[in-house]
């Protein structure tokens, strides 16, 4: 015999805490996108010849890096998020 079993209804507070979550990570992503691209242009736009300004340049450069790095990371957290909510 085959046997089902119903899945579990959520609650109305864990829809609320998911898409509480959602919108925090589409905010969290939404401002790593847009720090990404104006210290993206500011590297570029920065005249590093000067040993100072090299210095900040590579720190500029380091920092978009770590901006891409923590923007994927909200992106997996966020689709690892609607899958649970699946």
């Amino acid at each position: 015999m085959y046997s089902v079993v119903a899945a579990e209804a959520w609650a109305v507070e864990d829809l609320w805490a998911q898409a509480v979550a959602s919108r925090a990570l589409r905010e969290a992503l939404d401002l790593l996108t847009r720090a990404g691209a104006e210290s993206h242009a500011l590297a570029v736009a920065s005249d590093w010849k000067a040993k100072g300004v090299r210095m900040l340049h590579r720190r500029l450069d380091e920092t978009v890096d770590q901006v891409l790095a923590q923007s994927g990371a909200v992106q997996r957290t966020a689709w690892s998020l609607e899958e649970a909510c699946r």
